[in-house]
């Protein structure tokens, strides 16, 4: 049920709702509401390594693709053992496997997240994100992480725009 069918609501009720949060506002108690026209879609791409955790490999939802963390895992979930730009690479290939299970490419890709173990690979990162990303690079934040899963040296998520 939208906000707009539950009465006159103040912007934090409004937020809360959205949110899904269970809350009180103005003595008034409302459930979380899960309605039926959220379109959320889960995507395995077979063509990628399997995901490390419980999580999707992305999920669309609203005209928009978040794809989980890639790293440079083979398509058997063995973490790579070589230079740091294999790394890159193959983790590249990794997040085209996803963006390519659901229907996209790296031109929708419009945010990147980029977790480095040592940001001393900052420039090598750079020279083949650009290789990459040809032109109109997406936003992107990098970040040094003290750890990444099974000993990888570089993840990288991203938000990409699809068809809904």
């Amino acid at each position: 049920m939208p906000p707009e069918t539950l009465g006159v609501l103040d912007a934090w009720d409004n937020v809360c709702y959205l949110l899904g949060a269970c809350n009180t506002v103005l003595g008034r108690r409302r459930k979380r509401v899960v309605e039926d026209s959220v379109n959320k879609t889960c995507i395995e791409a077979k063509d990628a390594p399997p995901a490390v955790g419980p999580y999707s490999h992305a999920v669309s939802a609203g005209g928009f693709l978040y794809v989980s963390g890639m790293g440079p895992f083979t398509r058997e979930g063995n973490a790579l053992e070589g230079s740091f730009e294999e790394c890159v690479r193959l983790t590249f290939e990794n997040l085209k496997a996803v963006l390519a299970a659901a229907g996209a490419d790296l031109n929708h890709v419009v945010k990147t997240t980029v977790y480095l173990v040592d940001m001393n690979d900052f420039p090598e990162l750079n020279r083949v994100y650009a290789e990459c990303f040809l032109a109109d690079f997406p936003a992107r934040t990098t970040l040094q992480a003290a750890r990444l899963p099974k000993g990888i040296p570089v993840e990288i998520d991203a938000i990409a725009i699809v068809q809904s």
